[in-house]
């Protein structure tokens, strides 16, 4: 999984001075050399956790680089740094204490505004990196036809590359879509002008991790290691073409022990991400500049379980991102063009078949299991990829005494999925120490002493699925004395639910009082597309085989037992789930150079899709979506940030209640026969339907948030901090018992509220230039998560994470 990161940065600084050496006719300017000393004199300011309102643009927040360096926890989660935002909520399970937690270093999953975690636009550079696959699978379940642990997101990016981190969580332009949630832009900084280079390490281990809580299971705290390393080079090869060139790693590996029955020996799994990055920007005239990227961000992650043996599983994240832009400017309009191709391969390698020996037989035995039984092997390969393909268009101009923004933008996706071979799980047997069976040669279900009779097959398939989507969206703006207008429209097609969508987009300020703005809006988001029901459709449902032993010892053929669940959702006729959004905000300027904002949104969440099991007179299940899913999300933030000298504070409070019919696509959620089932709660029968409006969601939901960041810098911008304190309110879940009560001689199953406590998270991230001349700096980090190291009480039955510690170092040279 190595790669040779040196020959990459020097074929890439190699082969754009052999372009800046060129005889081509194109002209790239001349070559200054010039003595550069970097000014050791700096402002003492200090940068905000983010910057937000804008009184027409109520909903945007922009995390800036200086904020996005010094605030991130480490490592490779680019997810953490939104959680200083008032309507993000990041996944709670982010805090669990196990060895395959400390494993996983991809990004989190968040919810912006109610919407689903995979309901976001998220971007590189304006380009959408959002995966049409299933994400919902738990990252160490073992499935036999789902890649386990994928993220919503199909490319990772060092934050230590970004430039800003543009968030939208409502009143969002029509220049936007694909979503229900929100978006988030992760930008790549730009080249610079003068030659720069940065090398970095970073480092954390279990010694630097205290562990909270008690794991059930009896497990020790988690061993572990992950580090992360990283170089750049900013190279000026003229006055008209600037290139970047990067190369990041980070590599986890956690320790785990094989279950007593297997042996108890000690093992070791790991993660490895990596991204290289060449980006090169061309002024091609003083209107006209031209922009290319290319990106590899491979991501591999290894699971083996601790019950089962030669069971080893490698799962991939890896995402490519290319485009080449121009932008420019001519007869009085601003355009933009961007043609864009994004790959993403979720594939995964593992052993099979799979089988359940008996401990005892002379195979099973060789295993080394000491139980009565034996698993080994997996469930096979799945290949998985996504391809995207993408031409984005915009422009504006002035019109009358306003501004029209246009554009257009038509993507193809096309997605495989297939299993290339057929697989079978082996788990009914015959077994006799004494007998003598006599097996095929190409049999491996038998040997001397043991022979399989049942089986489930996974018969190999291939899924293929082109979608063609197109959007077209207009939007004016104008002031009218003191209201600022902004009214749009969106139109969506995609040719796989054969749906047209008009998204109508509103908002207006009033500016009541010099700098005082009350802000309107009305919107309607559609949903990106999903393709994963398409995949689910060509999935082959399972097959149950059996055969018996003869009485010479031979085995008779399989025969066909049973079918297992299949998925029809082709004929379903789905409408595109989509969000109504109302928001209102007040912005007024206060003291210490600061603003206050009070903003309320309201979102409704319509024809979710979600899923409906049937069964035909053989008792076999058949699966079909509908749009009876739905979110109701009610949010109310106050957000002040303001700042003395060399210090800036941001703070902000959010009350939010949620509510969800069907988690996601999978989840089964028929309206009718949740209003005829009944169940037993707080004292009293009543209908499923009516328990799902009492439940708050046990992820993504947390009622009541807060957050407050001061960020300082000191001696000359020597020394940067933020010190940081997060709080998430006390919420309850309901679950069920596993008991019954009897009420009026009818049997209902018991549900109970269980209270999940409130937590509150500080932070202190420091960097130290520890070392400084005209041509160098040595930075030394460090960053401290839960601070006080309280209980984060998430859901997990093993330990939670408390206080730990990131250390690192970065040297400059320019």
């Amino acid at each position: 999984m190595k790669k040779n990161r040196l020959v990459v940065v020097i074929t890439a600084w190699m082969s754009f001075y052999a372009l800046a050496d060129s005889s081509s006719s194109v002209e790239l300017g001349e070559i200054s050399i010039v003595e550069k000393t970097e000014n050791t004199e700096q402002k003492e300011t200090a940068s905000e956790a983010y910057e937000s309102f804008d009184p027409v643009n109520s909903g945007i927040s922009v995390i800036s680089k200086e904020s996005a360096e010094v605030s991130y926890q480490g490592g490779m989660d680019t997810t953490e740094l939104l959680n200083v935002l008032p309507f993000v909520q990041l996944d709670v399970e982010r805090y669990e204490g196990s060895a395959e937690n400390e494993q996983h270093i991809r990004p989190s999953d968040f919810s912006i505004s109610g919407g689903q975690y995979y309901d976001n636009n998220i971007m590189i550079d304006g380009v959408a990196v959002n995966s049409i696959m299933d994400v919902t699978e738990d990252a160490d379940r073992e499935n036999y036809n789902e890649v386990n642990g994928q993220t919503a997101q199909t490319f990772y990016i060092d934050p230590s590359l970004l430039e800003a981190v543009e968030v939208n969580d409502s009143n969002i332009s029509a220049s936007k879509g694909q979503f229900s949630g929100g978006t988030v832009d992760f930008q790549v900084r730009d080249p610079k002008d003068e030659f720069h280079a940065k090398i970095s390490a970073g480092l954390q281990m279990d010694e630097m991790v205290y562990y909270i809580g008690q794991d059930q299971s009896g497990d020790y705290y988690p061993d572990f290691m992950t580090y992360k390393t990283s170089a750049s080079f900013d190279l000026p090869l003229t006055d008209k073409l600037k290139v970047l060139v990067a190369y990041t790693r980070a590599e986890s590996e956690s320790h785990y022990m094989k279950d007593e029955a297997y042996g108890g020996n000690e093992y070791t799994n790991g993660d490895v991400s990596e991204n290289y990055l060449i980006e090169a920007i061309y002024d091609i005239t003083e209107d006209l500049q031209s922009q290319f990227f290319i990106s590899s961000s491979p991501y591999e992650s290894e699971y083996t379980s601790d019950n089962d043996v030669n069971s080893r599983r490698i799962s991939q994240s890896s995402g490519l991102l290319t485009y080449l832009q121009l932008k420019g400017y001519n007869r009085g309009y601003d355009w933009n063009g961007k043609l864009s191709f994004n790959e993403f391969d979720a594939s995964r390698d593992w052993d099979g078949d799979r089988y359940k020996w008996d401990a005892d037989s002379e195979y099973g035995s060789s295993l080394g299991c000491d139980n009565s039984y034996c698993y080994e092997g997996g469930f096979g390969d799945i290949y998985q990829k996504q391809r995207d393909y993408t031409l984005d268009l915009s422009a504006s101009t002035d019109a009358g005494e306003g501004t029209i923004n246009f554009g257009s933008k038509s993507t193809y996706t096309r997605a495989y999925k297939g299993r290339p071979e057929t697989n079978s799980y082996y788990y009914g047997y015959s077994y006799d120490e004494d007998s003598e069976y006599v097996c095929d040669d190409s049999d491996n279900a038998c040997t001397s002493d043991l022979a399989f009779t049942k089986k489930i097959t996974y018969d190999s398939y291939e899924a293929d699925v082109g979608v063609f989507q197109q959007a077209f969206w207009a939007e004016y703006e104008r002031k009218f004395g003191s209201v600022a207008l902004r009214a749009g429209l969106r139109y969506e097609y995609e040719n796989y639910m054969k749906n047209h969508n008009l998204a109508p987009r509103l908002t207006g300020s009033w500016e009541f009082v010099p700098d005082y703005f009350l802000t309107l809006g009305a919107n309607r988001y559609y949903s990106k597309n999903t393709v994963a029901y398409a995949m689910k459709s060509a999935t082959p449902a399972t097959t149950t085989y059996t055969r018996s032993v003869n009485s010479d010892g031979s085995l008779s053929d399989w025969q066909y037992s049973a079918s297992g669940t299949s998925y029809d959702y082709s004929d379903s006729d789905l409408n595109t789930p989509y969000s109504d959004e109302l928001t209102a905000a007040l912005t007024i300027p206060t003291a210490l150079d600061g603003n206050f904002r009070i903003k309320g949104i309201l979102r409704y969440h319509r024809d979710r899709l979600v899923s409906t099991q049937e069964y035909d007179t053989d008792g076999d299940s058949n699966w079909t979506l509908n749009n009876n899913g739905k979110t109701d999300y009610h949010g109310v933030s106050l957000e002040w940030s303001g700042g003395i000298e060399n210090h800036r504070l941001t703070a902000n409070i959010t009350w939010s209640e949620t509510r969800t019919l069907g988690s996601d696509f999978s989840t089964t959620t028929d309206i009718d026969e949740l209003q005829s089932n009944y169940i037993y709660y707080n004292g009293s029968v009543m209908s499923e339907y009516d328990l799902y409006l009492l439940e708050d969601p046990e992820n993504y939901g947390a009622p009541i948030q807060a957050r407050m960041s001061l960020t300082s810098t000191w001696w000359n911008k020597r020394i940067l901090t933020m010190l940081s304190a997060r709080y998430r309110g006390e919420y309850s879940v309901i679950d069920e018992t596993g008991t019954t009560i009897e009420v009026d001689g009818t049997d209902y199953e018991i549900y109970e509220k269980d209270t999940v406590n409130g937590y509150v998270e500080v932070n202190f991230n420091a960097q130290i230039q520890a070392w400084r001349t005209n041509s160098t700096k040595t930075t030394l980090e460090v960053r401290v998560t839960n601070l006080l190291n309280e209980d984060p009480y998430t859901s997990s039955s093993t330990y939670r994470k408390g206080r730990s510690f990131w250390v690192g170092a970065s040297v400059d040279i320019w």
